[in-house]
């Protein structure tokens, strides 16, 4: 059920990221048939974390988030309490097979995963609430979501690409023009305030016109080229300026944790392979153990046992 209003925040946030598992080599060409392009080299394959909490807005400059990013020791005041992430819920979800009139149908897992976080917003959003829909530059994420109707209005929907992204794109520019890593550093530390700033046109047009005065060619213009696309893609999902003035979440932490704690630190032991239906049970038991409705889940299954599930784990 939906967590109680009155314990929610202001903002509802969706977020989503894909993490590999590694699968028995039969599971694995049994989901490697179903695909459209050509997996990895491996039997690892993907699973879509999503995740869907509220949280309250939280104000910040272009100045703070540089000096976050790169770390910086700054003597300041004592800061403001950050807002933390309200009634988190998480899943993940594998591809699924499904078995009609003697055929093998597949669904991708990118649908599962943002069908199931659409209907979780559904159940929680609030009028006049804004949805703010944060993942990285992947393409069928963001092709996946616009097929997932949740019904809030368009103009409450504001989707935002994650900053730490666009910072290792930024990172990439300042490695093909700079060799040495304190000129790399101040380079990716100027670009980023701007796009920050709001200045993400600028910022494009400019390594395109320094392409052109090095006289770049090969790898290193296909890589400026590479960076550049990719914010000219994303150009509408890079309004930061107006993100931070009204308090939203810009980087996607919650979810890059839920891909650690859900999958990697139980999915990826020394030695570990696990058929498909063996690992969507795991990813559907850590998956409660990580969101907010663990203990709710055991009381309204199995009175009084919370507590003895939760150690037994």
């Amino acid at each position: 059920a939906a967590p109680p209003a009155k314990e929610e925040g202001e903002i509802l946030v969706l977020t989503s990221d894909g993490k590999g598992i590694p699968m028995v080599k039969g599971d694995a060409a049994r989901l490697n048939a179903f695909e459209d392009k050509p997996q990895r080299p491996g039997n690892r394959r993907m699973a879509t974390v999503s995740s869907v909490y509220s949280v309250d807005p939280h104000v910040r400059t272009p100045d703070c988030i540089v000096a976050a990013l790169f770390r910086d020791k700054r003597e300041e005041a004592p800061k403001e309490a950050r807002p933390k992430p309200c009634h988190k819920r998480v899943m993940a979800h594998l591809p699924q097979v499904v078995e009609e009139t003697g055929d093998a149908k597949p669904i991708s897992g990118i649908i599962v995963g943002l069908s199931w976080a659409t209907c979780e917003v559904q159940r929680r959003h609030r009028k006049g609430q804004p949805l703010v829909r944060i993942m990285d530059g992947q393409p069928s994420l963001w092709e996946a979501l616009e097929h997932c109707n949740s019904d809030v209005a368009a103009e409450l929907t504001v989707d935002i690409l994650d900053i730490l992204h666009v910072s290792s794109y930024v990172w990439r520019a300042a490695k093909v023009f700079h060799r040495h890593k304190e000129h790399q550093e101040a380079f990716a530390r100027e670009r980023l305030k701007r796009i920050l700033e709001g200045d993400v046109r600028p910022v494009i047009v400019g390594l395109r016109r320094m392409a052109t005065q090095h006289k770049l060619k090969g790898e290193p213009l296909k890589e400026i080229n590479t960076v550049c696309g990719y914010f000219e893609f994303h150009r509408q999902r890079m309004k930061y300026d107006e993100y931070l003035a009204a308090g939203y979440p810009i980087a996607s932490g919650v979810i890059e944790g839920a891909c650690r704690h859900l999958v990697k630190d139980r999915m990826e032991r020394t030695g570990m392979r696990w058929t498909l239906e063996g690992a969507q049970a795991m990813l559907h038991l850590r998956a409660l153990y990580q969101s907010s409705y663990w203990d709710k889940f055991h009381e309204s299954q199995y009175p009084g046992t919370s507590q003895t599930s939760t150690a037994r784990l």
